[in-house]
C-alpha cells in the first residue's frame, strides 16, 4: 500500500508544504549504504517530476526513475536483449501485425490487486486517447483478452513494436485510471501506483528528493536493495559524499572525472549516442541547401571536441545514427575556402571588411539559440563562425524556452541534443517535427517514404539498407548537422549493479541506471 506517512496520505499537490517537513528530517540523516540495504543515487538536477507516467518530465531520467515503479510488458536488460517483464513470453503471426503476449500470473499492483489482460488492454486504449510523449501507439487497432493472454493487433506490419512500444509502454491499472480524464493533472497517491520493483515512498519537489522502498512482492523476485534514494547533490557534495560512503552512483560530465576519481569512485563510460546536432532555420534563412552545406564546412569539429569538452567526444555520424557505415555520406570537412566558395554560390558575398552580405546586400546577422548547459560549447562554435566573418546573437535558454524558440522558428540557427539510438523510428520523428525539438523537415518525400517503408520492412537487411539510403538523403539535403557525440560517465562508489544498455534504455536512454541490472535479485 501506498502509506509512507500521514503526510503523505494528502493529495500532493496539498501535502507539498508538510512534506517540507517529512523530508527535511530525511534530508539531513547520514545514509550508511550498507550492501544490498540502501542504493543512493545522486543527481545534479534532482527533481525529475512525479514517478508516474503522465507527471515525470519529458527527459530521459524522467522515464528511467518512472521505469522504477511501473513496469512494461518487456524489457530490454543490459546486453541489450529483450527479456519477460510483466509478459513471460511472446509471440507473432507470420505478418508480424499481431502479438500475443502471455502474462505472469504473479503480478500483482503495489496495492496488493491482481494484474491482469485487462490492465494491459486498457493501457493501449487508454493511451491513444492521452498520447503518452515517450511511446507512439497510433498504429494498434485491435486488442483481445484472455484471463492470461491479450493481442494487439496493428493496421499494419511493424516489426519493430517489441522492442519500440511492448518494450517501452509502462502499463497502467485500469482500476484507477479509468476514472481519470486528464492524467496530466492526476497527481493523487493513486497515481503511483504500478506494478515494478519500488513503491514511492516521499517525493520532496523543492529538495530534488525521492525515497523509493523495495516492492517486496514482486513478481520477478525480491529486489537487490530494500530502499532507494535520489536525491539532488552537485557533484562537488556528491564526490564528498561518496567517499565517506554515503552516495553510490552519480552520472556526470567530463569536468569531474578526477574529482570522483581522486574519491575512490568506479567509472563507467560510453558514447552517449546523444549528439550536439545544429539544426538550420530551413523554412525561412537557411531555405537554401548551398547555404546550409557552407556553413557545415566553416566548423571544426575537432577544434569543438577538444575546447569544448577536453576530447571527451567523439566527431558525430553527419547522419542520424551514430554507428554506421559512411558510405555515401559527405563528411562535411572543415574547410574555409570551401565554406567561403560554397556560401558565395548561393548568393552571399563579403565586403570589403569580410562581412557577409545576403542576396538582398543586407549584412547577415545570425540568431544561435542552444541549451544553458551548452555554454562552452556555443562559445567555441561562435568563435568559429566569427573567424567565417559571421556576426551571432546567441540566447542561452532554459528548456522550456528553448523549445518554444524551436517550435516558433524564432533562430536562424539552434544548437539541440537529442538520443539518436534505440528506436529506429526515432529518426522519422524527429525529422519530421513530431519531436517537440525535431527538424520539422518534409520538403524531401522521398526521404519520409524511405522511412515509413523501413518501418514496415520485415527483412532486417532491406531495414539497414533502406536506413542508409534515408540517411544519405538526410545527409545532403542537411535540415540538421551532427556535430560532436560526447561521452557519458557514471561515477560508482562499489560495484552496485549499474551498467549501460547498448543502444540505451527503452527507446535509447544513454543512462546506466536499467533495473534488471541495478535490482534483479542475486544469483
Amino acid at each position: 500500500m501506498w502509506e509512507p506517512s500521514m503526510m503523505c496520505k494528502l493529495p500532493l499537490r496539498q501535502a507539498s508544504k508538510a512534506m517540507v517537513v517529512c523530508i527535511g528530517l530525511v534530508a539531513t540523516m547520514t545514509w550508511a549504504t550498507e550492501s544490498q540495504e540502501r542504493l543512493v543515487i545522486a543527481d545534479a538536477q534532482g527533481d525529475w517530476g512525479l514517478l508516474a507516467p503522465y507527471l515525470h518530465q519529458a527527459r530521459g531520467p524522467g522515464y528511467v526513475y518512472t521505469s522504477f515503479v511501473f513496469d512494461s510488458l518487456l524489457w530490454k536488460d543490459d546486453q541489450g536483449k529483450i527479456q519477460p517483464l510483466l509478459a513471460t513470453d511472446w509471440s507473432s503471426d507470420d505478418e508480424q501485425r499481431c502479438y500475443t503476449f502471455t502474462l505472469n500470473a504473479q503480478a500483482k499492483w503495489h496495492d496488493g490487486n491482481q494484474l491482469d489482460a485487462e490492465d494491459v488492454a486498457f493501457t493501449f486504449s487508454y493511451i491513444q486517447q492521452h498520447p503518452y510523449r515517450f511511446v507512439d501507439t497510433h498504429q494498434v487497432s485491435s486488442i483481445n483478452t484472455t484471463p492470461d493472454q491479450v493481442e494487439i493487433c496493428l493496421d499494419s506490419p511493424d516489426p519493430l513494436f517489441i522492442e519500440r512500444v511492448a518494450s517501452t509502454l509502462p502499463i497502467m491499472p485500469q482500476h484507477i485510471y479509468a476514472e481519470v480524464d486528464n492524467p496530466d493533472h492526476f497527481a493523487q497517491p493513486a497515481a503511483l501506483i504500478g506494478s515494478g520493483p519500488y513503491i514511492l515512498d516521499q517525493y520532496q519537489r523543492a529538495q530534488g528528493f525521492y525515497q523509493l522502498r523495495r516492492n517486496e512482492h514482486w513478481h520477478l523476485g525480491l529486489p537487490r536493495y530494500a530502499e532507494v534514494v535520489i536525491t539532488r547533490l552537485s557533484p562537488q557534495a556528491a564526490a564528498v559524499a561518496m567517499q565517506q560512503g554515503e552516495v553510490d552512483l552519480m552520472s556526470i560530465t567530463y569536468e569531474f572525472i578526477d574529482l570522483f576519481q581522486s574519491a575512490g569512485a568506479n567509472l563507467l563510460e560510453t558514447a552517449s549516442n546523444h549528439p550536439y546536432r545544429l539544426l538550420f532555420n530551413h523554412q525561412q534563412s537557411f531555405q537554401s541547401v548551398r547555404l546550409r552545406q557552407g556553413l557545415a564546412q566553416a566548423i571544426n569539429r575537432q577544434q569543438l571536441i577538444d575546447l569544448a569538452f577536453h576530447g571527451k567526444a567523439q566527431t558525430a555520424r553527419p547522419a542520424y545514427r551514430q554507428q554506421g557505415r559512411m558510405a555515401g555520406l559527405n563528411p562535411y570537412l572543415f574547410d574555409l575556402n570551401s565554406a567561403r566558395s560554397t556560401l558565395q554560390q548561393a548568393g552571399w558575398q563579403q565586403d570589403t571588411q569580410g562581412r557577409w552580405l545576403d542576396e538582398q546586400q543586407q549584412p547577415v546577422q545570425l540568431k544561435l539559440v542552444a541549451s544553458a548547459n551548452a555554454a562552452q560549447l556555443v562559445k567555441v562554435l561562435a568563435q568559429q563562425f566569427n573567424a567565417l566573418g559571421l556576426e551571432l546573437t546567441i540566447r542561452l535558454l532554459q528548456d522550456v524556452p528553448l523549445t518554444k524558440a524551436v517550435q516558433d522558428l524564432d533562430f536562424d540557427l539552434a544548437l539541440l541534443s537529442q538520443s539518436h539510438q534505440g528506436d529506429p523510428d526515432r529518426f522519422r520523428t524527429l525529422l519530421t517535427g513530431r519531436h517537440s525539438r525535431g527538424d520539422n523537415y518534409t520538403a524531401n518525400h522521398e526521404l519520409i517514404d524511405l522511412l515509413e517503408q523501413m518501418q514496415a520492412s520485415q527483412s532486417r537487411i532491406d531495414r539497414e539498407d533502406l536506413f542508409l539510403k534515408a540517411e544519405q538523403l538526410y545527409n545532403a539535403d542537411l535540415p540538421s548537422l551532427p556535430l560532436v557525440n560526447p561521452t557519458n560517465f557514471t561515477a560508482e562508489r562499489v560495484t552496485t549493479g549499474a551498467a549501460y544498455t547498448p543502444e540505451g534504455i527503452a527507446m535509447g536512454i544513454p543512462l546506466a541506471f536499467n533495473k534488471f541490472s541495478l535490482f534483479l535479485p542475486q544469483p
